[in-house]
């Protein structure tokens, strides 16, 4: 059988009407990558359209600041992927006249392109027979030829992208990666396949094995990390000011604005956070703490965050010794700063 030509078949009926596949420039393919790396496209798409409308080429992107592009992805999670973008727009503009390269190696060279992203902006945007290997395209390769490695291994890999390699379109690579990851998406999906209409079906070698199921194989991740963020919402009474200091370590969400914070490693008890050098070195007296409900749970790839916020309302200015890194910001403009979720959420029912 041709893979191939079945696969393209495929996708010709059924692929979505995407806005970046009417329009194939390599800015707006890169720029829906990056988004939908972690990211599902019906969560995605308005980030997508956002970002075009904002910054409809590459120059725009790379003279807009880092905050205002931290912003706009506010809510979309895995932070580096805005701030790659902002990186690789400025290279691209002041390295490469503004020009995508061609070529795969220099393309993987750019901040937050790797294998994946680089084969499919050649390919898409520039002809080049180079296979992409994200989630869908993996799984289908895995129960089409019955590979049952552990995805996560080099070796596993390897083979993968080896049987990628021999079963693209050499005349339409672009829509055959498409086409692999789309039919990942919408027929051969992780959780109860369409077996019964797949073209592959007679010759799905996990079908035929009843292992479809079962693969593709990925070892357990190991156990995610639990942090304790403790955040202190200053303010007046009347909430005309609140202060915020932007996150600068190598850490999660990074670049983007937060309370004044302390982290512990264990559930703490405000009692105890009364005893941490914080207090001493930034309240006097009168303090007026407002805590808030039982602590909040953040899920993250890795780490699972639980988050307590306390309003913390001081009565006069002078009782207040800032940090240096903090920021007495208009509550009436905060909202033009970029937060992570759990901040903005936070916020919108306390200015609510």
């Amino acid at each position: 059988m041709n893979f191939s030509s079945i696969l393209l078949s495929w996708y010709a009926i059924n692929k979505r009407p995407l806005p970046w596949r009417s329009d194939i420039k390599p800015y707006k393919i890169w720029l829906s990558e990056i988004i939908f790396q972690q990211t599902r496209i019906d969560q995605g798409i308005a980030y997508y359209h956002r970002f075009i409308e904002a910054y409809p080429d590459i120059l725009q992107l790379a003279n807009a600041s880092i905050d205002s592009v931290l912003k706009l992805w506010q809510g979309l999670g895995y932070y580096s992927r805005a701030r790659y973008l902002h990186q690789t727009a400025n290279i691209i503009i002041n390295n490469f006249q503004g020009e995508f390269p061609q070529d795969l190696k220099e393309l993987k060279k750019l901040p937050g392109i790797g294998n994946y992203t680089a084969a499919a902006i050649a390919s898409i945007c520039f002809g080049k027979s180079e296979p992409v290997l994200d989630g869908n395209a993996i799984r289908v390769y895995c129960r089409f030829l019955g590979i049952a490695g552990d995805t996560t291994k080099s070796s596993t890999r390897s083979e993968i992208m080896k049987a990628a390699n021999s079963l693209i379109s050499e005349k339409h690579p672009g829509d055959y990666n498409q086409a692999v990851m789309e039919f990942g998406a919408l027929h051969c999906t992780p959780a109860n396949p369409d077996c019964s209409t797949c073209p592959f079906r007679n010759h799905c070698s996990a079908y035929r094995q009843k292992t479809v199921s079962h693969i593709p194989y990925k070892n357990p991740s190991t156990k995610k990390k639990n942090r304790h963020f403790h955040y202190f919402c200053i303010s007046d009474e009347s909430l005309s000011f609140i202060y915020l200091l932007k996150r600068q370590k190598k850490d999660i969400w990074n670049g983007l604005y937060e309370f004044p914070m302390i982290e512990t490693e264990k559930e703490s008890s405000l009692e105890e956070l009364f005893s941490i050098v914080f207090f001493s070195q930034h309240f006097k007296k009168d303090l007026h703490i407002r805590s808030t409900e039982n602590p909040a749970k953040h899920i993250l790839s890795h780490q699972n965050l639980f988050l307590c916020f306390y309003h913390i309302i001081i009565g006069e200015e002078q009782n207040l010794i800032p940090g240096s890194d903090w920021i007495k910001i208009k509550t009436s403009v905060v909202h033009e700063y970029p937060v992570a979720k759990p901040i903005a959420d936070y916020l919108q029912k306390l200015l609510k």
